[in-house]
This record gives structure tokens, sequence and C-alpha cells, in this order.
């Protein structure tokens, strides 16, 4: 059984090898393809981690308070995380400074959550 099937295997692999289109398609195409999709691929990966290297947080604290200082030098601690502070009084203010900062991220900490966090308890 494994006779026949062997031999039929190699008279098809015979055959592929033989036919100029197929040889093309099945062996060229790929030995070109493969390495260029995988430089595409890796050129992509590499300027995703370098975009996430150093994440830019705009602040804006409306609250002042302790449990918000508290927060905030908890993420100063975090070499990739850089807090830009901004002195807005209104999040649509402080949304036009982080376009001019070309910021990614905007934390806003709203007047009086502090008081709110600590009932929930």
């Amino acid at each position: 059984m494994l006779r026949g099937l062997r031999s039929i295997v190699i008279k098809e692999v015979k055959e592929l090898i033989r036919d100029p289109k197929i040889l093309l398609g099945m062996i060229i195409d790929p030995l070109i393809m493969l390495p260029l999709m995988g430089s595409a691929v890796r050129m992509s990966m590499q300027s995703a981690i370098e975009s996430a290297r150093l994440v830019q947080v705009a602040v804006v604290n409306l609250d002042q308070g302790e449990v918000a200082q508290s927060l905030l030098t908890f993420m100063s601690q975090f070499p990739n995380l850089q807090l830009i502070y901004l002195n807005a009084s209104s999040v649509e203010e402080a949304v036009g400074e982080l376009e001019r900062l070309n910021a990614t991220e905007l934390l806003v900490i709203p007047r009086g959550s502090v008081s709110r966090w600590r009932g929930r308890g």
C-alpha cells in the first residue's frame, strides 16, 4: 500500500518540477514574497514598539486634593510615562492644549472627586 503511494508522490513531484508555470508559482513566488512580507511585518512591529516606549499623559488636576496628588505621585514613578501638567480650567480648554502638545492621553481629575470616592466605601 505505502509502496504504491510513494511511487505516486514521486511521479507527481517530478511532474511539478517539469512544468515551469507550476515551478514559478509554487517555489519561486513564495521564496520572494515570504521574506518581503516578513520584513514589512517586522518594520511595522518595530514602529509600534517605539511609539509605545514613552506615553505622554496630559494631566488636569481640578481637585488639588491629597488623593489626587498621591495618584499623580504614583503615576510619575513609571519610567515610560511622562506626565505633562496643564493649567486648564475646563476640559474643553485642556483638549485644545492636548492637540498643541501632541500628547496621547488626557487625564482629568474633577473637583470633588475625592469626596465622591470616599462615599463609596
